[in-house]
């Protein structure tokens, strides 16, 4: 050594000496070949004199590797009581346990904790053991477990995974773990390396069996503080701190703490974020000292390592092994420091031990390390697959370096990314936009193009991640596109900033800068033209004319861009008052906006009253004031259309949120007298206005002044227009003009469809559907709401789309209460909606918790309330088959009896058969649904538990049963209508049950009304043929009322019970009308003609069919000679007193 040593000191060349230098040497000093035979000999003998000392004295056994309690643990540690928990867990359903992690993550300390409970175990420390003397240690560890049967917990403690020890005892420590398992035991192993899979197959572990041990959570570290004496509020900030210098690492957080603690736990100062920690430094120190045991290869793949900063990929630390002088096999130096010294984090990626965190600056000194650096970086460079991980890893290595090339490519490969930058890929280089934002301070001022780039980068990355910093980075651009700064170039890099500045609404700038901006592009425009470089002018202007419909010079239509940006009443105030004192030419730009831009402009009023509403403590006060100040620019600079704006907002204000609705009649009054020329915006909120204060004959005919004239311009989006028609229908249905009403609605319809609000359009034709049901004119009602579910067809249906959703529900409810109205029967759950509501596109929450409307479900809504309008039935042919393959079973059956009642209507009713047995099938399948658990209709009192086929195949008697009533109801001939349905009967399913019926009511209608009489009186003849005798008892007019009374009652208490009682009832109560109307013209034939004036009453209400029949029959009662049994009477009150039970 100090030979080597003189003779480099007298060399004439450069005399330095390294470490490297030094291992080298130690090695070739120290390092004697022999041959591979002479070596396995020699290893062969050690190996049995080894195992015959192992196996022969228990006392070296004891002292160097076996025991029976854990190490002592530290005086303070951190006890991880859900990691312990885990792992014990695992050890109840898993022989081996691995806990693997890298130098100085705590494993030994966990191991301790996750047996302190156990009563006995045997304790195996294996570190630094070679392959061979762990095989030993496992042989004699079996020996004695065979011996004492009570041995079933073991831990193996660093014991080394590599691929070169574990073939010396893979058998053997199999064989332990099966031994253990066998005794419901397990063996609980610590390693830097993962267990190899050929164990985890032979012992069928679960693919958890193996721990990786990470850093510390924070609130491990707040614990670890305060069980060192750290108070809990300074123990939380200096966790995070700590957290950050030390990535967590367990072994270096214990040492930041220990320091810490003995200094009294100091409050946090500005340099503790800005230094490392001396005790951080010497654990790195000493760390570094332990890799004097690895090959030379190792340990400098480990410090190029270091230098990329974050984590990296296998191929990645192929490549950097690559550079030069390159390393022999830096795959396989790799693949050994994986666990020891390099840490998985994913599938794919890995990161250094943070004990070697900037480890190459450490020992060869910033020249070498910055020149290795940007080595590192074109290695990473040149990596295929490169994610934002390497992007941002390469970019950061080129600032560290200031690398020109890798700073270039990746900036460029930034900005070539759609603008604005997604959030994930700014966030991936978020740091980016903190580099000097001073603008005395240029990032590369050697390069001004890649300056301006970087500029660029930053200012979209600061606005992706809304970072203050973006503000800053504008003053940077304004002071480095100058030509002093960037020379020809200035020009185009000048003009592309202000433009992309002006146009980042989500960048807060103040007013007086935005003015500015848009002074400096008008500058920057015309310079740009003057040059000849036209083309990026024309790009942006078409840009501007994309964004508003506004016919301006290209200086106002800047404005736009503050407009978006006018968020609150001090963001106006402050406008208002730069604009005073601006230059004369930015006001008449700014005139110009307020008047050739509608929409924009009342945006840039609209806007701060809205955004005012969603604070928690909104001040309107202020928001006026600021309306007030704007009025007043208005008429001080000639700007009418901001006058007119503002006295808008301020009506708004004080109306709907103040709630001082004189004071906006007087504004109204004050500001509206200094305007030629009110706008139609603003006297539609005048209209509004009175018609909140119930002058809605005024607020109407102000609405007939400006609505024919105003429509939505084509291609605009702007649905004012109808919202205003949408308020003039409202008003006009409280005045009671509901013709009016449903004309503004439509009108209001076409004009948000043409704004290509198709919710709104379709909400106003459901509120005009609405308005003329309420009319009276059913049929228009149901065509219009036709056109509703149409529409609704074509929409999402689903919770996101809320107000879609909404309009299906109010739809939905509109229909309901119509038909509950028709019925007579309407209740709390079938209340009538407001008049406009579904058009009103508020939407709570809460709509969510609602569950989603089927399509199928509210057509057939619609078709049960077109068939109790009894309009005709264009819906019902419009969608009647699609709903027959509904999977729905509830619509298919209720759309069969909707077809049914419709058959009746039509007097046609040959395929009445045909569409009973139909009624019958869909019946079976929604009952055996809900008895299988289905959802079915709970709501419907209908559907009960025949789900049976037998019981479901009755309901078709009930349905021919009903169209029976029809006939004779329309004086149709029963005979030939009874001989159709036995032909029609022949190729169904149910022909032999039909057809038995139908033969049934042949016998009986050619009866003698005599006998017809008596079969329906008779206790003996089963029920249909006494039903159906009835029936032909109360086909004849003629009959006396006490036999008219008992057939009556006989046909109502049977419909009374049937499926389809709504629709039997409906024929049979004009039959009962007609004649109890005729039986009290003639008085010698009631027993009480007193109760004449009663049975007129009944027979002239307006009822569900149902309930008037048995009005009629109740009132019929008082009338004649005999009486119900007051059970059957009961019943019949309850049906006429209930109207949802008729």
């Amino acid at each position: 050594m100090l030979r080597h040593v003189a003779t480099v000191a007298s060399a004439k060349g450069a005399r330095r000496l390294h470490r490297a230098d030094f291992l080298e040497l130690f090695e070739a000093e120290t390092r004697v070949s022999v041959p591979l035979a002479q070596q396995e000999a020699t290893m062969r003998t050690l190996a049995r004199l080894l195992d015959q000392s192992l196996t022969s004295t228990d006392a070296v056994i004891s002292t160097s590797a076996l025991q029976t309690a854990a190490p002592p643990l530290p005086p303070v540690f951190a006890p991880r009581a859900a990691l312990v928990g885990q792992i014990k867990q695992l050890l109840e359903n898993n022989s081996l346990v691995v806990l693997q992690g890298s130098t100085g993550m705590g494993k030994t300390i966990i191991a301790a904790l996750v047996v302190r409970s156990e009563p006995s175990f045997v304790w195996t420390s294996l570190r630094g053991f070679t392959a061979r003397e762990i095989a030993a240690v496992l042989i004699q560890l079996s020996k004695s477990i065979d011996t004492h049967a009570a041995i079933t917990r073991v831990v193996l403690d660093d014991i080394n995974f590599s691929p070169e020890y574990v073939q010396l005892y893979e058998r053997v420590l199999t064989g332990l773990a099966y031994t253990l398992a066998n005794r419901r035991g397990w063996l609980l192993a610590t390693s830097q390396k993962t267990l190899p899979t050929t164990i985890e197959r032979q012992l069928g572990l679960d693919a958890n069996a193996t721990i990786t041990i990470r850093g510390f959570q924070e609130e491990e570290i707040v614990e670890l503080a305060q069980n060192l004496g750290c108070p809990s509020g300074r123990a939380k900030h200096w966790s995070k701190l700590i957290a950050a210098q030390t990535n967590s690492h367990p072994q270096l957080v214990h040492a930041r703490l220990l320091t810490l603690a003995r200094a009294g736990w100091p409050p946090l100062r500005e340099d503790d974020f800005l230094e490392t920690p001396r005790e951080l430094t010497e654990e790195r120190t000493q760390t570094r000292m332990l890799l004097a045991q690895l090959p030379t290869d190792e340990v400098e793949l480990l410090y190029r390592l270091s230098l990329v900063g974050g984590v990296f990929r296998r191929d990645h630390a192929v490549a950097i092994g690559g550079i030069e002088p390159a390393l022999a096999v830096p795959g396989d130096a790799f693949d050994r420091l994986v666990g020891p010294w390099v840490e998985p984090v994913s599938e794919t990626y890995f990161r250094l031990s943070p004990l070697l965190e900037r480890a190459a600056d450490a020992v060869w000194g910033t020249e070498k390390a910055t020149q290795l650096r940007e080595a590192v970086g074109e290695a990473l460079l040149r990596c295929r697959n490169l994610t934002l991980v390497e992007a941002s890893a390469i970019m950061m290595l080129g600032f560290l370096t200031r690398s020109r090339h890798l700073v270039f490519v990746m900036t460029n490969a930034f900005l070539k990314q759609p603008l604005p930058l997604k959030r994930h890929i700014a966030e991936s280089i978020s740091w980016v936009a903190l580099i000097k934002t001073d603008p005395c301070a240029r990032i590369f001022p050697e390069v001004p193009i890649l300056n301006w780039m970087l500029r660029v980068l930053q200012f979209h990355v600061a606005m992706s991640v809304e970072s203050d910093a973006a503000a800053a980075i504008v003053e940077c651009l304004d002071e480095e596109t100058t030509f002093e700064q960037m020379g020809d170039g200035h020009r185009l890099a000048r003009f592309l900033f202000l433009t992309q500045t002006l146009a980042a609404i989500q960048v807060d700038l103040p007013p007086a800068k935005l003015l500015y901006l848009i002074a400096e592009t008008e500058k920057a425009k015309t310079a740009l033209l003057e040059a000849g470089e036209e083309a990026v002018v024309k790009s942006f202007e078409s840009i501007l004319a994309g964004l508003s419909h506004g016919n301006s010079d290209f200086a106002a239509r800047l404005f736009l861009f503050v407009a978006a940006r006018c968020n609150g009443p001090d963001l106006l105030e402050n406008l208002l008052s730069a604009l005073r004192d601006a230059d004369e030419s930015l006001r008449l730009q700014f005139s110009g906006f307020a008047a050739r831009h509608d929409i924009e402009g009342r945006f840039l009023i609209d806007r701060v009253w809205l955004e005012e509403g969603k604070r928690s403590n909104p001040d309107w006060e202020r928001c006026v004031s600021a309306f007030e100040s704007a009025a007043n620019y208005g008429r001080d600079f000639g700007v009418e259309k901001l006058t007119d704006l503002a006295l808008r907002a301020i009506m708004i204000v004080t109306d709907e949120y103040l709630n001082d609705r004189p004071r906006a009649f007087r504004a109204f009054e004050s500001i509206g007298a200094l305007l030629a020329n009110p706008s139609r915006l603003l006297l539609d909120e005048h209209a509004q206005l009175l018609t909140s204060d119930g002058r809605h004959l005024e607020a109407l005919k102000l609405w007939e002044q400006i609505l024919p004239e105003w429509k939505v311009q084509q291609g605009s989006a702007d649905a004012t227009p109808a919202f205003a028609r949408r308020k003039a229908a409202i008003a006009a249905a409280r005045a009671g003009m509901l013709e009016e009403s449903s004309k503004y609605f439509q009108e209001g319809a076409e004009q948000a469809h043409a704004a290509r609000e198709l919710v709104l359009s379709a909400g106003m034709v459901a509120d005009a559907a609405f308005v003329e049901w309420k009319r009276g004119r059913s049929n228009d009602a149901v065509s219009l709401f036709t056109d509703v579910l149409q529409r609704l067809d074509r929409m999402p249906n689903a919770k996101d789309e809320l107000t879609s959703f909404k309009l299906r529900k109010l739809t939905g409810q509109m229909l309901n209460h119509i038909r509950s109205a028709c019925a007579g029967a309407v209740t709390e759950t079938s209340y009538a909606p407001p008049i406009g509501s579904a058009s009103d596109l508020d939407a709570s929450e809460r709509l969510r918790e609602l569950p989603i409307t089927s399509p199928d479900m509210l057509w057939l809504s619609l078709l049960q309330t077109e068939a109790a309008l009894c309009v005709s039935p264009r819906a019902f042919e419009l969608v009647a088959d699609r709903l027959s393959h509904s999977q729905i079973p509830a619509v298919t059956w209720f759309l069969a009896e909707v077809h049914i009642l419709h058959e009746l209507r039509s007097r046609d009713i040959s395929k009445l058969p045909k569409i009973a047995q139909r009624f019958a099938d869909s019946y079976h399948v929604l009952a055996s649904e809900r008895s299988a658990g289905g959802s079915g209709d709970t709501a419907e009192p209908r559907v009960g538990d025949m789900n049976k086929r037998d019981q479901a195949d009755g309901l078709a008697v009930q349905v021919l049963f009903t169209g029976l009533i029809s006939v004779i109801g329309s004086s149709q001939r029963v005979e030939g209508v009874l001989s159709t349905w036995r032909h029609g009967c022949e190729a169904l399913r149910l022909r032999a049950k039909l057809t038995e019926w139908i033969g049934l009511a042949e016998q009986t209608f050619p009866l003698d009304m005599p006998d017809a009489v008596a079969v329906m009186r008779s206790g003996e003849k089963s029920r249909d043929e006494r039903i159906l005798a009835a029936l032909k008892v109360a086909s004849d007019d003629n009959t006396d009322v006490e036999n008219l009374f008992y057939a009556h009652v006989t046909i109502t208490t049977a419909i009374a019970e049937m499926a389809v009682r709504a629709i039997a009832a409906e024929p049979l109560s004009k039959i009962a009308s007609r004649q109890w109307r005729e039986k009290t013209g003639l008085r010698q034939v009631l027993h009480a003609t007193r109760a004449a004036g009663p049975i007129n009453v009944a027979c002239d209400a307006v009822l569900p069919p149902l309930q008037k029949l048995a009005g009629i029959i109740l009132a019929a009662q008082e009338a004649i000679s005999i009486r119900m049994p007051e059970s059957l009477a009961t019943v019949f009150r309850t049906l006429r007193d209930n109207p949802m039970i008729a």
